[in-house]
């Protein structure tokens, strides 16, 4: 099973047990590990490490809603689904805090964008403890490499973190999105657009079609006016 560990050391953020993960997951039968680790962890070196085939990807560092940090700034939720498919993997673990969760100025999470490209995604919804999310990492991917199919490694790896993490730091499994379902939703997004457009449409015409009408109405009342005065004898001679 072809494995890339994708695990920054980012100046200024705390150091994560990373290397205890790349340790034992590097031990394991049949794991043929492809690591991308230190300070040196930037969006080329991710972007050509994601060219090569892989049956899993692993992304184990800080993150927050809709980002994940490496050494030269972070990699949005697009960037990731973008290249992510490069690879073309069964699954990715985004090990990192909030992966899973959405900020003010996003629509869609880390592991919505990866799973609407048609990969299935594991993701944590909040912060999660270090040590917890080590476990994880580790029995998911024996799980894995041990014949277990997604959901079934996901529930070995959650039953194994359960005693190191409060309920609410369990990853989620986000399955890949099939192309059809996808386009479909866009497609439905398109019609819903271009019936925007048309209500806007209709309702500049309803608005040029009263204006239209109340300047017929105003000259309506100074015809009226003026044969008003003249009927009452106001007119010029």
């Amino acid at each position: 099973m072809r494995v890339l560990f994708v695990a920054p050391e980012v100046e200024g953020l705390p150091k994560l047990n990373t290397w205890e993960e790349i340790d034992q997951i590097g031990d394991m039968s049949g794991i043929v590990l492809d690591i991308l680790a230190g300070k040196n962890v930037t969006r080329q070196r991710v972007a050509t490490r994601l060219k090569q085939p892989r049956d899993v990807v692993v992304f184990a560092g800080h993150g927050e809603p809709g980002k994940f940090i490496v050494s030269d700034g972070c990699l949005t939720a697009r960037w990731l689904a973008q290249y992510t498919k490069n690879a073309g993997p069964d699954v990715v673990l985004l090990a990192s805090c909030n992966s899973a969760g959405h900020s003010s100025r996003t629509l869609t999470s880390l592991a919505e964008e990866i799973s609407g490209a048609g990969i299935s995604v594991i993701a944590m919804p909040t912060a999660v403890d270090d040590d917890a999310a080590v476990v994880y990492d580790i029995e998911f991917v024996r799980a894995l490499s041990n014949g277990a199919d997604l959901r079934e490694a996901h529930q070995i790896a959650q039953e194994q973190m359960e005693t190191l993490a409060d309920h609410c730091q369990i990853p989620a499994l986000f399955p890949g999105l099939n192309a059809t379902v996808v386009n479909s939703e866009e497609r439905m997004m398109e019609r819903f657009d271009d019936l925007g457009r048309q209500m806007l449409g209709m309702g500049n015409r309803m608005d040029r079609m009263l204006s239209e009408q109340g300047n017929q109405a105003e000259r309506i009342g100074r015809v009226e006016k003026k044969l008003v005065k003249l009927l009452n004898g106001g007119g010029r001679h």
